[in-house]
């Protein structure tokens, strides 16, 4: 029941995020789900942001090693304890949060 619930929770985000318009990638089932932010200060300013917001799934800024590979974005870690709820409440910040710092920020 637990991996169930880990792999919703994680498919849960990664398909919301992707229907905001975010830049999302890696497997939709991974507890790991990595945001594009393609500018390194609105990585720092979006991680504080969330921050801010005491969403509650944990954002934590991603620092490429080769640039050539990855863009640098965030990663939100999605567990078992997370809820439908707390994922929605997460949405909310990103949508919320793209639209101050307007969709053309992502990409």
């Amino acid at each position: 029941m637990c991996l169930h619930r880990l792999s919703f929770n994680s498919y849960y985000l990664h398909h919301g995020l992707d229907k905001l318009g975010l830049m999302t990638y890696g497997y939709p089932s991974s507890p790991i789900v990595p945001l594009l932010i393609f500018s390194p200060a609105k990585m720092v300013m979006f991680q504080r942001m969330m921050k801010d917001c005491k969403t509650p799934i944990i954002t934590v800024v991603l620092v490429p090693r080769d640039n050539r590979l990855f863009c640098p974005g965030v990663r939100f870690c999605v567990s078992v304890s997370h809820t439908k709820e707390d994922i929605d409440d997460n949405l909310r910040a990103c949508n919320e949060l793209g639209e101050v710092f307007g969709f053309e920020a992502w990409g």
